[in-house]
């Protein structure tokens, strides 16, 4: 987990898309996407800026509300029977399977503007690693619990998707029957009718 600093200067303003190597490969999160304009304050480009501390702040804020809904979403308490507290916390936990990739990359790159204002900033950031490492040991929990929840919701799931057959198997042989016998009579009023003429 070695720090590197990497450094970019822009060609023309307007938006650009940053590709970065490491031995080769694209390191993960590539391509970046930056914007340059006109007018932008000198030091708003400065990596220890006031806007990267805000950003900063904001990034940890939104990875935590979302591992937090994510979390209590997952701890619903699910009681025999009970499908739409089951469909609820499957939703959840496919929520976060298909993001997990991106909150961790936004994990990985808190974890290392958090690493260097520490070194480089100009002031204690005590305060946001504290509060990083409470999300990190969130989405942990958040990491631990979804297999459980796949596991323990997995024959609940089954067992609906059963009665639900079940159900439209026995719908289709009522609405067969009824045809036949709606044909049946039909048919039977038909012959009636052409036997009294």
């Amino acid at each position: 987990s070695d720090l590197y600093i990497v450094g970019y200067m822009p060609q023309a303003l307007g938006e650009v898309s940053v590709n970065i190597l490491y031995r080769g490969s694209p390191i993960r999160g590539c391509p970046f996407r930056a914007v340059f304009s006109e007018g932008t304050d000198k030091r708003s480009n400065l990596v220890a800026s006031s806007k990267m501390y805000s950003t900063l702040n904001q990034e940890m804020e939104e990875v935590n509300q979302y591992l937090k809904q994510v979390n209590d979403g997952l701890s619903v308490p699910q009681f025999k029977g009970d499908v739409e507290a089951l469909i609820g916390v499957m939703g959840h936990l496919r929520n976060f399977e298909s993001k997990e990739q991106e909150i961790n990359l936004k994990c990985d790159s808190i974890s290392a503007e958090l690493g260097f204002l520490k070194t480089y900033g100009p002031k204690p950031i005590d305060k946001e690693i504290q509060k990083h490492e409470s999300t990190l040991d969130l989405k942990r929990s958040v990491e631990i619990l979804g297999p459980d929840v796949r596991h323990s919701t997995k024959n609940p799931v089954d067992r609906e998707i059963k009665n639900v057959r079940t159900k439209v198997n026995a719908l289709d042989i009522d609405v067969r029957m009824f045809a036949k016998n709606f044909y049946q009579s039909e048919f039977f009023n038909f012959a009636l009718d052409r036997k009294s003429t």
